[in-house]
């Protein structure tokens, strides 16, 4: 079994640069799918369940605190 990492290696990465770009870029596809959901809700919907199961991931992983990671 893998090492889990420790607080302090968490919060490293949940600074790091790169982490921050790709943090953006999950906003910023939960923008765009608020956006589509907001123009087309109704419409068809396996689609909006679809779309907000989307946001729900990509908040999921936005949210992800050592805790969880670790099991503390």
């Amino acid at each position: 079994m893998k090492e889990l990492p420790s607080k302090l290696d968490f919060q490293d990465w949940k600074s790091n640069a790169v982490t921050q770009v790709v943090f953006q870029g999950i906003r910023e596809r939960i923008e765009v799918i608020k956006e589509l959901l907001s123009n087309s809700a109704g419409n068809d919907s396996n689609e909006d369940r679809q779309l907000v199961g989307m946001i729900k991931a990509y908040k999921t992983i936005l949210d992800t605190d050592y805790e969880e990671v670790s099991g503390e």
